[in-house]
């Protein structure tokens, strides 16, 4: 029963899942996600985990954080913290000025990654991880081995078990 299974038994181990130090470069990001994406199966969601120079989880770097660094002088962060909308005329000047856009490209993962919301333990329950991450709005969590980043649990493996267990019999 997904109660009683360990996010352990399904964690995707840290050197399988995408990480930089938070000093790499948004196109340093782009590149590890496309080198992931090829070598994925099944496909995780896409997003890269950012770590301090003391391997200590600091954010999540998602395509959309990408893309948003990309064009900082149309979607820049608001005074409340949140990120504004833009219409697709403000963003097509995202293709018309690649100079610009390939600049950015050099920027620091850092300024544009999410803090980590919620992490969960190897020994926490999936379904306890599953609400987590329904709770946090996040398709992964980092699954800590006391102080460590072990790995990865995802909200598709979490998926997958809970809905086995509850056609089973």
């Amino acid at each position: 029963m997904p109660h009683k299974t360990a996010v352990r038994e399904s964690l995707v181990p840290l050197i399988d899942y995408p990480h930089m130090p938070y000093w790499f470069s948004l196109q340093q990001a782009i590149t590890l996600l496309r080198i992931a994406e090829m070598d994925d199966e099944p496909p995780t969601p896409r997003l890269v985990l950012v770590f301090d120079e003391k391997y200590q989880l600091l954010g999540l770097l998602r395509p959309e954080d990408i893309l948003r660094g990309l064009e900082p002088r149309f979607l820049t962060k608001a005074p409340s913290g949140g990120w504004p909308t833009a219409d697709s005329s403000e963003l097509a000047a995202l293709w018309n000025d690649p100079a610009a856009s390939k600049e950015a490209a050099g920027l620091p993962v850092k300024d544009f990654m999410v803090p980590v919301k919620a992490t969960v333990r190897v020994d926490d329950s999936l379904t306890h991880a599953a609400s987590l991450m329904l709770a946090a709005g996040v398709p992964v969590l980092a699954a800590m081995e006391g102080n460590r980043v072990a790995g990865i649990v995802r909200l598709d493996d979490a998926y997958n078990a809970i809905t086995a267990a509850l056609t089973e019999g």
